[in-house]
């Protein structure tokens, strides 16, 4: 087999010019590698040697996502959480679940900003400098689309596609309802219902081009003729 031999751990040592595609990378199950012989993926799968998660503060913090999304994803949850503070500090009928909506988005986007920092510290200690891998069309553990890596963790295609339909579907009745209630409504009112509809219509896009995506990678593996994983494990 060229490359080397699947037993032996390109990203111990400086690999040579001819072998720096070889070596073991993540693809289809993100708690194992598989071993790319510099041309094709091979049979051979291990373990993965480098820890996906780390405990802090008493929870586990990390995991194979993408840490960029964990960003976006977290800023957007403070956004809503913001406008949501906005409707529980006028009082009314809503201020009860508007608070316990700013409660839940608000920690839950600081979560994800916590979490994409140790996501990134530990895909660096996974991504060694001098080891190139395959090239981006052959990858199986994601896509690399404006600077953000789609598709990494587990999931299914079918998952992203169902989830971001309702959440599209869910921006555009807010839509519908600020545009209909636009003329007997305050401006602040009018804000608060253009601002949920944003955020609703970048989480929905972004589910959309993750399933996009992971069905992207799921063809890729089918063609490499690598067994995809039960939908039990995903």
């Amino acid at each position: 087999m060229s490359g080397g031999e699947p037993g032996r751990a390109v990203h111990d040592a400086v690999p040579s010019p001819d072998e720096a595609l070889a070596g073991w990378f993540p693809a289809e199950d993100p708690a194992s590698e598989r071993w790319w012989d510099g041309h094709r993926w091979s049979s051979h799968v291990r373990p993965t040697p480098h820890p996906t998660r780390v405990r802090w503060a008493g929870l586990r913090w990390g995991g194979t996502g993408g840490p960029v999304l964990q960003v976006v994803t977290g800023t957007l949850l403070l956004l809503g959480g913001r406008v949501s503070l906005l409707v529980a500090l006028e009082g009314g009928a809503l201020r009860l679940p508007a608070a316990a909506v700013t409660l839940v988005a608000l920690t839950g986007g600081a979560m994800l900003l916590v979490n994409a920092s140790f996501c990134w510290r530990l895909e660096s200690r996974r991504r060694p400098a001098g080891v190139a891998g395959p090239p981006p069309e052959a990858q199986l553990a994601h896509v690399r689309w404006l600077g953000v890596l789609w598709g990494v963790g587990r999931g299914w295609s079918q998952r992203s596609f169902v989830v971001g339909s309702v959440v599209t579907l869910a921006a555009l009745f807010a839509v519908v309802v600020t545009l209909l209630t636009w003329p007997d409504s305050a401006w602040g009112d009018a804000a608060v219902g253009g601002t949920v509809a944003l955020v609703l219509a970048l989480l929905g896009a972004m589910c959309l081009a993750d399933g996009w995506f992971r069905l992207v990678l799921e063809r890729r593996r089918r063609a490499a003729g690598i067994p995809m994983p039960r939908r039990d494990d995903a």
